[in-house]
């Protein structure tokens, strides 16, 4: 979370945020649609109550009904093929048909979590994209600069530079846990703000261990906006599984409204925030921060990890289990 500098003073609601189960949160950002299917029948168990505003469908009629309905046959056959064969990393681009007779162009992700196939939907329009040959060059070029790094805190300030360039974002931040968790901002980027938390150290306490092990299966998680009303899911509890929807995997997944409050404290209206995993463990984070709401592109936020686990940089510190 990065949101408070070491003090004196007792760090509030960090009891709060270490007993928080985010993972159940039960609803999502506003910018993109969720469904849970069953599996395998493909019916819809659970949906994002936005669908009406995205497809103007209600709720009611996509709940227990198959997700062909919503794509379409062809496509439908295309998305199976693609479940069956394991694919669920990869991204598609898919025009879901609106009740007007238009077609919505949303790229789709789906991933399984807790018995179910979570599907997850985002429009590209109104996202910060580049064109294929810009990415190439802030892919291709700059590890090249950065195997020529005599050290990690090079390493670092080039990864944060490069970063900062790609995403756009106004404050880009390398942040690394040492062997008790404790945290430091050990480069940055921070444009024309006059305030800079290079340097500084924050408390073990501000990253609880279960939210360290949301970045460690999670590595990617963006924030759009804080202002922004979280669309809940329904319903709240599975009919198969008895159980709330998990969204341990999910990209969309609403944010805690402790670390809502941490992020405004900061004067930080989106973020977005990139594991950096060594050996299996998180060894920190890159942090990145603006003053206004921000969307990014999948292809920019699954494209921003500099640091190569394999790397000659690699530290090979051994950490406690948290």
């Amino acid at each position: 979370m990065m949101t408070r500098v070491e003090t004196g003073d007792p760090p509030f609601g960090l009891d709060r945020c270490a007993q928080e189960q985010v993972q159940t949160i039960g609803s999502i950002q506003p910018h993109g649609l969720l469904f849970a299917l069953s599996e395998p029948d493909f019916v819809v168990r659970h949906t994002s109550t936005n669908v009406s505003a995205f497809l103007g469908r209600s709720p009611e009629l996509i709940l227990e009904r198959p997700f062909e309905g919503i794509l379409g046959a062809r496509q439908f056959e295309a998305f199976r093929s693609q479940v069956g064969n394991d694919e669920l990393l990869k991204t598609t681009l898919h025009r879901v048909p609106t009740i007007s007779g238009g077609n919505l162009e949303m790229h789709c992700s789906v991933h399984r979590q807790g018995g179910v196939l979570i599907v997850e939907l985002e429009p590209p329009r109104g996202a910060l994209s580049l064109a294929p040959l810009d990415i190439d060059e802030h892919i291709q070029i700059p590890p090249s600069r950065m195997r020529a790094a005599s050290d990690i805190a090079e390493l670092s300030r080039l990864a944060a530079i490069e970063i900062q360039k790609l995403s756009g974002f106004d404050r880009v931040m390398i942040y690394r846990f040492d062997d008790e968790w404790n945290g430091e901002a050990i480069a940055e980027v921070a444009g024309s703000s006059p305030v800079s938390y290079y340097g500084l150290r924050f408390p073990a306490g501000d990253i609880p261990p279960p939210v360290r092990q949301l970045f460690l299966i999670n590595p990617v998680r963006a924030i759009v906006d804080i202002d922004a009303a979280p669309v809940p899911i329904i319903p709240e509890i599975g009919v198969l599984t008895g159980r709330p929807l998990d969204l341990t995997r999910s990209a969309l997944r609403s944010a805690s409204p402790i670390h809502l409050e941490y992020m405004r404290n900061m004067s930080v209206q989106a973020s977005q925030t990139v594991s950096i995993i060594v050996e299996h463990r998180l060894w920190g984070l890159i942090a990145c921060h603006h003053h206004a709401p921000r969307r990014v592109a999948r292809s920019i936020r699954f494209c921003s990890r500099p640091f190569d686990t394999k790397g000659s940089h690699r530290e090979s510190r051994q950490r406690p289990e948290s």
